[in-house]
């Protein structure tokens, strides 16, 4: 409308130089680093379990956790930038339905490299999940028929 109520995010985001992911992302991890180490600190108590631990016996463990944590950032940062260039070309729900894709990934990598516990009301949920995803897919993949269809 004419009072800018319509238009204000996007003056927003244009205010502050948030109109790329990444400069958003410069602004904003900060911030939620800083959430997340706050209440990391407070509820792991990291001081009680790392005297002692074996990922932190000597400089060599240092740089190779180091290495681990700079990739896995390096990962959530690639994962982060295409769901952003992703949302611009497709839909909100179909990046939800991306997301829970990429949620069975991670527990099935958590089975296979950690060995996680994996019990039947997971199955049950990690079946429902994919059934889900598949009918999804059916779904667009109907709905995109039909368009070619009515067009042609």
């Amino acid at each position: 409308g004419r009072d800018g109520s319509r238009r204000a995010p996007r003056r927003l985001r244009k205010s502050y130089g948030l109109s790329h992911p990444v400069v958003m992302l410069k602004t904003m991890t900060p911030l939620m680093c800083g959430v997340v180490l706050a209440f990391s600190l407070l509820t792991e108590r990291p001081w009680d379990a790392l005297p002692g631990s074996a990922w932190l016996s000597g400089p060599g463990d240092f740089v190779v956790d180091l290495m681990i944590v700079t990739c896995g950032a390096c990962a959530a940062l690639a994962m982060t930038v295409a769901e952003f260039e992703l949302l611009k070309e497709t839909s909100a729900v179909t990046v939800m339905v991306i997301g829970v894709a990429k949620d069975v990934v991670q527990v099935l990598t958590a089975i296979a490299v950690y060995g996680d516990a994996f019990g039947v009301e997971n199955g049950m949920g990690m079946a429902l999940v994919m059934g889900g995803i598949a009918a999804y897919n059916r779904h667009k993949a109907l709905a995109a028929e039909e368009r070619a269809a009515a067009l042609g």
